[in-house]
């Protein structure tokens, strides 16, 4: 879970098996590899100041040197926090051309923030996205998401282009445990 002090960034060579920890102040709950491989974007909070140091962070994989680049405590006023004291952060993705990353507020938007300018723009609002359903198609013109209905008690699978516009469902299951 997003509270257990052992989450650790590792990277792994996969020809020598040579483990590297990595942004060894962080507690990331969750990541990804930037476009051009050189560093990886993290969803967490510095081990020593859980509450003000919570949001995205830059790691360069070659330096370690960590890097924030959004806090979460702007958000504070902008944002629906989780009925259950959850973070509200769930998922982050770079843009194709690592100039702007995608945030995933699963009670409340999905935002692309402009790294340079530092700029939010809302892609969508919905009251409640599925936790880690987030990731950009491969090439790089849309967003999967999935929402969850808590009347069907159902969730839904959508696409977004990355710049906005009208969002087009591709599907819902059967179950109802979600995706």
């Amino acid at each position: 879970g997003a509270d257990n002090p052992h989450r650790q960034l590792i990277i792994q060579d996969l020809k020598t098996a040579e483990e590297r920890k990595l942004a060894d102040n962080l507690t990331a709950i969750s990541s990804c590899w930037s476009p051009d491989g050189n560093s990886i974007l993290v969803v967490g909070f510095e081990k020593s100041s859980r509450l003000k140091s919570a949001g995205v962070y830059s790691v360069d994989v070659r330096t370690g040197q960590t890097t924030q680049i959004l806090n979460l405590s702007d958000y504070k006023n902008k944002i629906n926090p989780p009925d259950d004291d959850a973070f509200p952060l769930s998922d982050v993705e770079w843009s194709s051309d690592g100039k702007s990353i995608f945030c995933l507020f699963f009670t409340d938007r999905l935002v692309k923030h402009d790294l340079a300018t530092g700029e939010d723009t809302i892609l969508c609002r919905h009251s409640r996205f599925e936790r880690s359903v987030f990731r950009r198609s491969p090439d790089g013109k849309s967003l999967l998401f999935g929402v969850r209905n808590l009347e069907e008690k159902k969730s839904r699978l959508f696409t977004i282009p990355v710049e906005g516009g009208p969002e087009k469902e591709l599907c819902t299951p059967q179950e109802a445990a979600g995706f």
